[in-house]
C-alpha cells in the first residue's frame, strides 16, 4: 500500500490548495508523494512497508481519530506534525483547557453537559458583559458548525435542542466585536509570518470570510508576539498557526492550528510556504513515529 513512497499525506481532501502545493513541491524535490484519505484505508493485522515521511493533514471537523491510529502503525516513519501534539490540541475544548492550565489569555469559554440552566448562562453573561454569543462545535473547519446567537433566551433554546438530541460537543464564547485578528505562522519553532485577518463583514473568522494583509511592523504588537511565542514553545511542532484577537484593552488566543492552510499566506507573501514546510520535514531529526 505504501511501498516506495517517500511522503504520504493523510488527508480527506486531496483537491485543496495546500495538498496540491505539497504535491508540486514534492515533485520538485524528487520525492514520490501520495495523498490518501485515511478514512478509506485499513489498519492491517501485519506489518507493512512504511513511507519515509507522513504529513497529517486531516481536516478538523471529523470526530474520528482513525488517521492518528493509522499513522502510529507506521513505526519507522517520521510524522508531522507530531501525533501527540495533534491528539492533545485537536478540538477546541482541549485547547481551552491547555490555555487555562498555562494561564494564557483566552477567549472566555463555557462548555457544559446535561440540561442547561438559565442561572448558568446568566453568570456567564454577567462575567463577560455580552449578550451575543458564538456557539461552536468542538471540532470544525471553514466556519462549519459556528453559529451566532443573540440573547440569553435564544442561547438557552439552542442549547436545550442540543441537549435533547444528545449532542453537546460544543463550546460557547462571547462575541468580541470590533476586534483585530492576527495569525502568527511558525515553521521549525520560529515565527516566520504575521498576517492581519480582516473579517469585519462576518462574525466567522475563517479564510473565506476574511481579507489578509501581512504585518511588517512588529513593534506595535509586541505583547501579542510574546504570547504567541510562549504558546508555540509549549507545543512540539514542525509548523503551526496561532490566531490571536485584540480589542482596545487586551488580547486573547482564539485558536491553535496544527494543520494550517497557507493559500492566502503564499499569495500575499509570494513565498514558497509548501517548500519551507517540506524542507523542514526532510531535515527533521525526531524519533520515527513521533
Amino acid at each position: 500500500m505504501t511501498k516506495n513512497i517517500d511522503l504520504l499525506i493523510l488527508s480527506s481532501k486531496q483537491e485543496i490548495y495546500s495538498n496540491q502545493r505539497f504535491l508540486q513541491e514534492s515533485s520538485t524535490l524528487g520525492l514520490n508523494c501520495v495523498i490518501k484519505n485515511p478514512f478509506n484505508m485499513a489498519i492491517p493485522p501485519n506489518s507493512v512497508s512504511c513511507p519515509k515521511y507522513i504529513l497529517l493533514r486531516t481536516l478538523g471537523h471529523q470526530f474520528d481519530d482513525f488517521d492518528l491510529c493509522l499513522a502510529r502503525t507506521f513505526n519507522n516513519s517520521i510524522v508531522s506534525n507530531p501525533i501527540e501534539s495533534i491528539n492533545k490540541l485537536r478540538d477546541k475544548l482541549n485547547q481551552f483547557i491547555f490555555f487555562k492550565q498555562n494561564n494564557f489569555p483566552f477567549v472566555p469559554t463555557l462548555s457544559l453537559r446535561g440540561k442547561p440552566t438559565h442561572t448558568e448562562l446568566e453568570l456567564f453573561i454577567k462575567d463577560n458583559q455580552s449578550n451575543k454569543f458564538i456557539v461552536k462545535t468542538e471540532r470544525g473547519h471553514k466556519g462549519i458548525g459556528v453559529n451566532l446567537v443573540n440573547g440569553i433566551d435564544s442561547l438557552l433554546s439552542i442549547l436545550e435542542t442540543f441537549h435533547a438530541i444528545n449532542d453537546q460537543k460544543f463550546i460557547i464564547q462571547p462575541l468580541i466585536e470590533n476586534a483585530i485578528e492576527y495569525r502568527l505562522f511558525y515553521i521549525n519553532k520560529k515565527l516566520e509570518y504575521i498576517i492581519n485577518k480582516d473579517h469585519s463583514s462576518s462574525f466567522k473568522h475563517n479564510s473565506q470570510y476574511c481579507e489578509f494583509k501581512r504585518v511588517y511592523n512588529h513593534n506595535e504588537i509586541k505583547s501579542i508576539i510574546k504570547t504567541g511565542d510562549k504558546v508555540a514553545s509549549l507545543i512540539d511542532h514542525d509548523y503551526l498557526a496561532i490566531d490571536i484577537i485584540s480589542d482596545e484593552s487586551k488580547h486573547y488566543i482564539l485558536e491553535v492550528n496544527l494543520s494550517p492552510a497557507f493559500k492566502e499566506l503564499e499569495h500575499i507573501t509570494s513565498d514558497n510556504i509548501a517548500n519551507k514546510i517540506l524542507i523542514n520535514l526532510l531535515n527533521k531529526k525526531s524519533s520515527p513515529g513521533d
